[in-house]
This record gives C-alpha cells, sequence and structure tokens, in this order.
C-alpha cells in the first residue's frame, strides 16, 4: 500500500490556510455567519489518552457505524471552515485512494476517513499560549473558550448531518478536566494498553517519523501545522508540572515514565466524573463488542458498531526487565481492575 504524497500545489494550499491565524480566524466567522445553527442537539464523544493505545482504531470503528460526525480527510486544509470548503469543491471530484499511513502500521486511509484535525481548532483559539518550544502544558479553558468549542462541534454536526460529534484527539489530555466539565451530553473515552507495549510502540514511532521528516521536510511542517507533536522532530513532551527523571529517548525508561505520568494524571482528572470512562486496549482486543456493551449505554452505537479490526498483535511479545516497569505495570493493574 502506498503512503499519500501532496504536491506542489497542496503544499502551498496547507500553508496558506493553516499557518495563517487571520485567514483561519477569518474562515471560522465566515462559517459561523452561514452555517452555524443554534438550536442544533449534539451528543459528545471524544477519545483521549497517550498515541499507541489503539486510539485510531477505536475512531475508525465507532466513525464506520455512519452515526457520527467527525472531521476527515476531505475537509483539510480549511478544519475551521469545513462547510464552506464542501460548498466550494461541490462539483469537483477527486480521486479517492486508499493509502497507509506513515506508521506502517496496517491502518489505511482515504478522504473519507476520520482524522485527528480538532487541534486545529485550540491552537488559533488559544494561539498557541500552551505549546512550547520542547513541551505542551496543561492550561485551563475559559467559558468564552467552551462557547466557541460547541459552535465549532455544531458546525462539523451540520456538515455531517449527524447527531453524534465524534473526536480523537491526544492533546485533550491537558485540558480533560474542563472539557468532561463543561461540554454536556458528553462521554470521554480514555483507552490505554500494557505500558511495556505501548512505551515500545511510542519509541519506535519517534524514530521512525525522525527518518521520514529527513526523507521529506514536509511531514514535520504538517505535523506542526496540525498540532501532532507525539513523534520525530518535532515531538513536544506532555508536561504534568514536574521534571522527568528518564530524559534518554533512546531508553525505554523514559517512554514509560511518560506513561506513567500521561495515565496518572488521567486518573486523577476523572475522579468522580461519570463521563470519563477508561478503556482497555487488550479487553477490546479479546472481548470486542461484549467489553464495550458494559461501557456504552447507548443501543443504537452498539448495535452499528464493529470492532473485528482490533487484534492484539503484541500478544507474543516477551516483555524484558527494566527500571520502573514494576511501577506502570502496577498502576496498569490499577486501572484495570476499575474498569
Amino acid at each position: 500500500m502506498k503512503e499519500k504524497k501532496y504536491n506542489f500545489f497542496d503544499k502551498q494550499l496547507h500553508k496558506i490556510i493553516l499557518k495563517s491565524k487571520l485567514v483561519k480566524s477569518t474562515l471560522f466567522e465566515l462559517e459561523k455567519i452561514f452555517f452555524l445553527k443554534n438550536e442544533v442537539n449534539v451528543k459528545c464523544l471524544f477519545i483521549t489518552g497517550l498515541p499507541r493505545s489503539g486510539s485510531t482504531s477505536l475512531l475508525y470503528s465507532l466513525d464506520n457505524s455512519n452515526l457520527f460526525g467527525s472531521l476527515k480527510y476531505s475537509d483539510m486544509p480549511f478544519i475551521l471552515s469545513p462547510n464552506i470548503w464542501k460548498n466550494l469543491t461541490y462539483f469537483l471530484k477527486k480521486k479517492n485512494e486508499d493509502f497507509e499511513r506513515h506508521h506502517q502500521d496496517g491502518i489505511i486511509f482515504n478522504q473519507d476517513s476520520p482524522e485527528a484535525f480538532e487541534e486545529v481548532f485550540w491552537m488559533n483559539l488559544l494561539n498557541e499560549k500552551y505549546i512550547g518550544k520542547n513541551l505542551i502544558h496543561y492550561h485551563n479553558i475559559n467559558n468564552d473558550n467552551i462557547c466557541e468549542f460547541k459552535n465549532f462541534i455544531k458546525l462539523i454536526i451540520t456538515l455531517r448531518k449527524s447527531k453524534y460529534y465524534l473526536s480523537k484527539n491526544n492533546n485533550n489530555i491537558l485540558r480533560l478536566k474542563d472539557l468532561s466539565k463543561n461540554i454536556e451530553n458528553s462521554i470521554f473515552f480514555v483507552i490505554f494498553r500494557n505500558p511495556y507495549h505501548q512505551a515500545i510502540s511510542l519509541q519506535k514511532q519517534y524514530f521512525k517519523f525522525i527518518e521520514l521528516q529527513n526523507q521529506d521536510a514536509f511531514i514535520e511542517e504538517y505535523m506542526n501545522m496540525i498540532g501532532h507533536f507525539e513523534f520525530g522532530k518535532n515531538y513536544k513532551e506532555f508536561f504534568f508540572g514536574k521534571q522527568k527523571i528518564y530524559t534518554d529517548k533512546n531508553k525505554i525508561e523514559y517512554w514509560i515514565e511518560l506513561w506513567i505520568e500521561a495515565y496518572a494524571y488521567l486518573y486523577k482528572s476523572s475522579e468522580k466524573k461519570k463521563n470519563i470512562i477508561f478503556l482497555s486496549y487488550e479487553e477490546i482486543c479479546k472481548n470486542k463488542i461484549d467489553y464495550l456493551k458494559s461501557k456504552i449505554k447507548d443501543e443504537e452505537i452498539i448495535q452499528n458498531i464493529n470492532l473485528n479490526n482490533f487484534t492484539n498483535k503484541n500478544k507474543g511479545l516477551i516483555i524484558k526487565e527494566c527500571k520502573i516497569l514494576d511501577e506502570a505495570l502496577k498502576f496498569y493493574n490499577l486501572m484495570m481492575n476499575r474498569l
């Protein structure tokens, strides 16, 4: 399966739209004037967690039910004005090819596939103030921010003609408290995976994307424009308020410590909040829809999703002893017991 390549025109259009706050903000205001419907009643389902947790597989499974409205590759680069973009391109017929994503993990996408583009909204709204040179910081969201986010959600729902909004955004880790408190009719799925398996995958993708970005500079530029800082040369670490003990990304301990910090933070953020639900990747792979039935009470969703794409590829992976792994596994078991 080939990888998607952007031609010169595509690259220039992405840069013009996504690099200019003035352009994005103007298009968003026009989008609201022409397409915002305040009477829209929306149910929201958000997926978050560290990368390599199975979040994209869950996103695809839910989206394939045809119940949800989500951002798709076809909306690029007009993420803040997708209704305008759809009307402008209504008579254009693009070849809808299948591609394997750069991760080379078997996940295939095309123009109709959902993707984690929501961060473009937050970067524009918050002027990227939470994004440092090497870190992404925890940040609070005020009532005006929430109001604008709800407007953005309504615009996506209007575009997709759906009553459910679906989002996958790993950066929502750092705004989970405010979002879960202020977005009505919402469910937040925090998906996690065996810490050793997830750490191995994080480390592998980090170096894979460095190699890819060295071969094609636009990949790094593209990831910066959409707020994807998980891997590669533009990697930025989630900052939870304290300095890391392990700093060498060549060592698996670095990635395991990141796992501990992220999920401990998410675990604490979810206390006494019924709309934050932890999902085990291993349990989804093992029990498929039967597992999700205990988590999702909406029969319409349960009857229309297919989880056959969940296969635990790390089942036979030998876990090697390393520092702080025992601590990570204890916390992993704590989360598993809470399910």
